[in-house]
């Protein structure tokens, strides 16, 4: 389907110019917790839970790329069976996975998640329950291997959302409305269009806590180096309001673009792990269209994307929110999988193809074109390993003296040419 190479016209002369780039460390705070494990059990042991023994315990488990997902999920399952009970993973993640069990086992395989990582068996399937409607018309669904369990454990991170701003995002309650909700769930959530989309997870939440047996959830919150900082257990009862108050510390934890005033941002792997939206716009300045409390953030001239992270398994939602991707990039795509996840999700521009490029080089050279009348030298560059890991950077020249006065930036290089393969590929971010 793909052609092997596009026959533009791009270099001219001498052929293109490209700046000088600098290393740099991004500065953020560094709390974490050295023993993840010996903290959820810990968490999980003050709370006031019933006699558990032979119960059926279905544990939440979705598809974000949670550093410590594993060792959380075994802890959890650790302790149930040490009260006796008899856990078992659902997959808690909506659309995903092509909207298939078969996706969606792949999925948490892919995270490490599966029986001989976490100690009990992965029961997936698509079947969901209707609990009932919110009073603003939404249809709350359980996957029905959980609902008919006798408890839930939602174990998921806490943090930023890439389509709205509210009190709670990203986190326990949006995993109840959507994840647990199976593809019926994340139907009628983003049905509602993204504008709606905050108050709808938090109804469908407060529904889900009334008619499904929560037994408790697990909130992870991590700061910017993809660290635990946080890892607690909260009872039902206090879900919602101990979800605001840790999406507030997570919000100040996060990593950030601190060079400002961005011509081309080049980000070189998407994927459903490091962001539900691909690329997550809190970084990238880029949300989906009518997503809103993003007014402040802004946004590139320019996003190049080089390519899609293997766990994403072709699911290239976000590349729609580049202006510039790879042949490669493309070649790697999975229809089925993008596209269900983006209509789901109402995110059809996330969905599209923006102009190909034969190979990075080419990339660079025609963003570059796209900053006229910038000169390759005027042009300021920031290229990232992906919009999660933040604290390596590769800058061009045109930022040196300011970031070199930054108490938030250590500068790790002198600037030095943009250094390509024989192939066209840009040196990484891991590789300079």
């Amino acid at each position: 389907m793909w052609p092997e190479r596009i026959p533009y016209v791009l270099e001219t002369g001498a052929g293109p110019e490209f700046p000088r780039m600098f290393r740099a460390e991004q500065l953020f705070p560094h709390v974490r917790l050295d023993d993840v494990p010996g903290a959820a059990t810990a968490s999980m042991e003050a709370l006031a839970l019933p006699d558990l023994s032979g119960k059926r315990i279905a544990v939440a488990a979705g598809s974000r790329g949670i550093a410590d997902i594993v060792p959380a999920l075994r802890s959890v399952v650790a302790f149930l069976k040490g009260r006796g009970a008899a856990p078992f993973i659902v997959p808690a993640m909506g659309s995903h996975g092509g909207a298939t069990a078969e996706g969606q086992l792949h999925i948490l395989e892919g995270l490490g998640v599966a029986e001989s990582s976490v100690g009990a068996p992965v029961r997936s399937s698509m079947e969901a329950t209707l609990l009932g409607r919110t009073e603003d018309g939404i249809d709350v669904w359980c996957d029905k291997n959980a609902f008919e369990s006798d408890g839930i454990v939602l174990c998921n991170r806490v943090k930023a959302h890439t389509d709205f701003k509210m009190s709670v995002e990203s986190g326990l309650c949006k995993m109840m409305a959507v994840g647990l909700g199976k593809h019926k769930g994340a139907t009628a959530i983003h049905g509602r269009g993204v504008a709606r989309l905050g108050p709808s997870v938090l109804s469908a939440a407060t529904l889900f806590l009334e008619r499904a047996p929560v037994l408790f959830g697990l909130a992870i919150v991590e700061n910017a180096y993809e660290e635990t900082m946080i890892v607690e257990a909260i009872p039902p009862e206090r879900c919602i309001q101990r979800e605001e108050e840790l999406l507030r510390e997570a919000k100040a934890a996060m990593g950030r673009l601190i060079p400002k005033d961005i011509d081309i941002l080049v980000v070189e792997r998407i994927g459903k792990e490091i962001s539900g939206a691909g690329m997550d716009p809190n970084i990238s300045g880029r949300p989906m269209k009518g997503a809103l409390g993003f007014e402040e953030i802004a946004s590139p001239e320019v996003v190049v994307v080089l390519g899609l992270t293997e766990h994403s398994a072709g699911n290239a939602i976000g590349i729609g929110l580049a202006d510039i991707a790879t042949l490669r990039a493309v070649r790697g795509l999975d229809f089925a999988s993008t596209y269900t996840n983006g209509v789901t999700a109402g995110d059809i521009r996330g969905c599209a193809i923006p102009l190909l490029a034969n190979d990075e080089r080419d990339a660079i050279a025609i963003a570059i074109s796209g900053c006229a009348p910038k000169t390759a030298k005027e042009c300021r560059i920031v290229q990232i390993k992906n919009t999660l890991e933040l604290s390596s950077i590769v800058v061009s020249e045109a930022y040196f003296d300011e970031l070199s006065k930054d108490a938030n930036i250590r500068v790790l290089s002198a600037p030095e040419p943009m250094r390509f393969s024989e192939e066209g590929d840009l040196e990484r971010v891991g590789a300079l």
